[in-house]
């Protein structure tokens, strides 16, 4: 007899029985493990498993804590859906800051670092300026913008390093 795994699912209650194995291990048919960095994630069906990376089971928590890094565009547009830090090391002109993607809760942080002079501005989501500092203008300027999301506003602070 092979070895299975049988479900029953009611409104009330979750049965799982196991037949021809007294342990998970003597199922057969399973998805494993392939590393000591592998992890075992229910899928959205009842029962289903899928087999997921470190980095792929922090993005699932949210957990993504790698700063990315954007190229200096114009607008200069970041969108934090998946990953909240950021750092643009080439501001190279004038341009406005946007972000899109946040939710309600969240939080992050962008570096801008001047190459040139270029005067950055916040776009029009950021409604809040929770302290008194302004983006630095002036060659080898390095900025960093805290924010964090609040019902409908992008509340921000701005600090000036180095």
């Amino acid at each position: 007899m092979a070895d299975t795994i049988n479900a029953s699912i009611t409104e009330q209650s979750i049965a799982v029985t196991m037949t021809g194995g007294d342990t998970w291990n003597g199922i057969s048919g399973k998805p494993t493990a392939v590393s000591g960095n592998s992890f075992m994630v229910s899928d959205s069906t009842p029962f289903s498993w899928l087999v997921k990376t470190l980095p792929e089971v922090k993005t699932i928590l949210g957990l993504n804590l790698a700063v990315q890094t954007v190229p200096f565009a114009i607008p200069l547009a970041i969108d934090v859906t998946t990953y909240k830090d950021w750092k643009c090391t080439s501001v190279s002109g004038d341009a406005t800051l946007n972000i899109t993607g946040q939710a309600d809760g969240e939080a992050g942080i962008i570096e801008l670092f001047n190459s040139t002079s270029g005067v950055v501005t916040m776009g029009t989501m950021f409604t809040k300026n929770a302290g008194s500092g302004v983006l630095a203008t002036a060659v080898s300027g390095d900025n960093i913008i805290a924010w964090y999301k609040s019902g409908s506003d992008v509340i921000f602070s701005i600090s000036n390093i180095g």
